[in-house]
C-alpha cells in the first residue's frame, strides 16, 4: 500500500486498519483460510491510502521466529520493490512504539481526545 502523504520529520503515529469483509477459502482448504476486506493506512489519523479487496492470511505458518516481524523481515522483502538485502531492515527513522490491536473494537487516540476537550474548556 502507497500514500500520495510523505511523513513528516519529528514523531508521527503510522497505522493500519484492516476491515474483513469475508472469508473464502483457498487452495483446496475444507476450511475458510482466507480473509477478504478493506485496508487504510493512516499517518496521524488521517488516511493516505486504501485497498479494497485485500487478502489476509488466518493463522500463522511458523512455529517461531515468524509471527509478527516490526522493523525487518529476515525471511524475505516485504514487496518486490524492497532496497538491499536480508534481514531487510526498516531505515530512515526509529520506530519507537508498536502497538498490535485484534480486539476488533474501533481504535480511539485518547491523548488526541484530551487535548480537544482541553481547548474547549
Amino acid at each position: 500500500m502507497v500514500g500520495d502523504a510523505a511523513l513528516r520529520a519529528g514523531d508521527c503515529v503510522v497505522g493500519v486498519e484492516f476491515v474483513k469483509d469475508r472469508l473464502v477459502q483457498i487452495g483446496g482448504s475444507s476450511v475458510a483460510n482466507q480473509a477478504i476486506g478493506r485496508a487504510s493506512l493512516y499517518i496521524d489519523g488521517e488516511v493516505v491510502a486504501e485497498i479494497s479487496e485485500m487478502r489476509a492470511q488466518i493463522g500463522k505458518f511458523a512455529l517461531t521466529g515468524e509471527g509478527l516481524n516490526v522493523g525487518r523481515d529476515g525471511s524475505a522483502p516485504v514487496t518486490d520493490d524492497d532496497p538491499g538485502s536480508m534481514p531487510w531492515r526498516f531505515t530512515g527513522g526509529d520506530i519507537a512504539r508498536v502497538i498490535v490491536d485484534v480486539s476488533g473494537d474501533p481504535y480511539v487516540d485518547f491523548e488526541l481526545e484530551a487535548a480537544a476537550m482541553m481547548k474547549r474548556e
